[in-house]
């Protein structure tokens, strides 16, 4: 594995688990010739007693062909890895931006799987059908799955329906929540931007793209790089 790979990988487990770890291979001397990074998700970090001491080790809580072949020993000692954590509140494991801010990525998760869903239904408010007359619930049912089956989705938007029966179709307009949606998304990006130390602009979200970025990537550099390789 060449060098960047491996850096990738570490920063990679350390921004999303808080952890990442690295085999220690040693040649006949005893001279460190490799690091063989393992994925913190195979790992199960544990604490034993041992030689009088606690020690913390991590067991392989996996039994994959990706991890047979990295030759992933089913335990390693904390003394024969390259142990990279975020900052820790206990001293011995990391914990991640992501652990620390649950609630904001919640919400902007929660913010775009509201958007995929007004997107695949086309980006339509809601509308009811009414019947001149009195209609049963299995002909509310099947009203209800040809009209969603035929107009529903993103795919369908624009397309007119041709109702019969005494049918009339009336739409609901979207409520202000819905039309800030889109504010709502674009503020979750900024706010994750803020986790992880990048500065906004470099993310080319469309309000704010700099003309010259080379002091938004200085503090880039400063902000998110420098933490995370001295880290390293």
């Amino acid at each position: 594995m060449t060098w960047p790979a491996f850096a990738r990988q570490i920063v990679a487990d350390v921004l999303l688990r808080g952890n990442a770890l690295a085999m220690i291979q040693t040649d006949g001397r005893g001279a460190v010739s490799a690091l063989v990074p393992v994925p913190f998700g195979w790992l199960s970090p544990q604490v034993i007693d041992g030689a009088g001491r606690a020690r913390l080790v991590f067991d392989c809580a996996v039994n994959t062909p990706a991890a047979r072949l990295a030759g992933v020993p089913a335990r390693m000692l904390a003394d024969d890895c390259l142990h990279v954590r975020a900052r820790s509140d206990d001293g011995v494991l990391g914990r991640s931006v992501l652990s620390r801010a649950g609630g904001v990525v919640h919400r902007a998760l929660g913010a775009d799987e509201t958007a995929s869903a007004m997107s695949d239904a086309g980006w339509h408010g809601q509308a009811y059908l009414t019947a001149d007359g009195r209609i049963d619930a299995d002909t509310v049912d099947r009203l209800r799955g040809q009209f969603q089956q035929a107009f529903g989705g993103g795919r369908s938007a624009g397309q007119m329906p041709i109702l019969g029966n005494g049918l009339t179709i009336k739409s609901l307009s979207l409520n202000p929540e819905q039309l800030q949606l889109l504010a709502t998304r674009e503020f979750g990006v900024a706010e994750i931007c803020r986790l992880f130390g990048i500065p906004e602009p470099l993310m080319q979200t469309g309000a704010r793209v700099p003309a010259d970025p080379t002091p938004w990537l200085a503090l880039f550099a400063q902000t998110a790089l420098a933490p995370i390789v001295c880290e390293i």
